[in-house]
């Protein structure tokens, strides 16, 4: 459960790099399957919120108010996917 966590954390900066961390993990079988699957899909939710931060940092209300909708259906679609398999 560490690793997921950091791997969650890390995804504020990339989602690459924790997807692969997630997936050597696994296959060094230091994570189990559904474990990687959530740490992916937290390192995606958290790498949304850093997007949605700059969104709005950057380019204003206006810019944040148009990315906002399009994050939040992502990362919902992503965690429904994972309930859902």
């Amino acid at each position: 459960a560490c690793s997921g966590v950091g791997i969650a954390l890390a995804g504020f900066a990339d989602t690459h790099a924790a997807a692969a961390s997630a997936a050597s993990l696994h296959h060094v079988q230091a994570l189990e399957l559904q474990q990687a699957r959530v740490a992916v899909i937290a390192a995606y939710t958290s790498n949304a919120l850093t997007k949605g931060v700059l969104s709005y940092w950057y380019g204003g209300a206006a810019f944040g108010n148009r990315m906002l909708p399009a994050l939040l259906a992502m990362v919902a679609a992503a965690w429904a996917a994972l309930l859902f398999s």
